[in-house]
């Protein structure tokens, strides 16, 4: 019983460790959104290294970054039943002091079971956006956190941007 409980507070303490993390990583990469603005093109190239794909329309240009921890969030729902019955009958006969007993019995069982499951892989798109040489704006795309978390895959990219 004590194993069990001790089981279940690591378990909730460990969850709680890993939620402070995601917070953390989303409040970075929203925090990254006002303090790159007007960052230079050398300082983008020095805190997030060379783009892996660049786009460019007159004095626009736009860097994109791929980037997350690889986690899968994924959630599976079970159900089962059964259903079984079980019949008897039983005799007995005395013959004398002797005790003579027939019986039988009968019984089926059903159980039918199905299960659903769903993964997401949680990344991040970082566009970093320059009008003439200095970035204009951050803006993250993809599956890039839960719902508290919004952002968190993203921080890996600009997380050196902003310490």
């Amino acid at each position: 019983m004590k194993t069990s409980l001790c089981r279940a507070v690591c378990a909730c303490l460990l969850a709680t460790a890993f939620a402070g993390c995601s917070i953390e990583r989303a409040q970075t990469a929203a925090a990254a959104q006002t303090a790159m603005v007007g960052m230079s093109k050398a300082d983008v190239l020095a805190c997030m290294g060379v783009p892996q794909a660049k786009a460019s329309e007159g004095n626009v240009e736009v860097w994109s970054y791929t980037t997350g921890n690889g986690r899968i969030d994924s959630l599976t729902t079970m159900h089962s039943s059964t259903d079984s019955v079980a019949t008897g009958v039983g005799q007995a006969t005395r013959v004398g002091n002797t005790v003579y007993a027939a019986a039988a019995a009968t019984g089926n069982s059903q159980t039918n079971g199905y299960a659903l499951g769903t993964k997401r892989n949680r990344s991040c798109t970082v566009n970093v956006v320059m009008t003439d040489a200095r970035v204009s704006r951050v803006s993250y795309s993809g599956p890039t956190g839960g719902v508290l978390t919004k952002g968190e895959q993203c921080a890996y990219a600009v997380e050196s941007c902003v310490k």
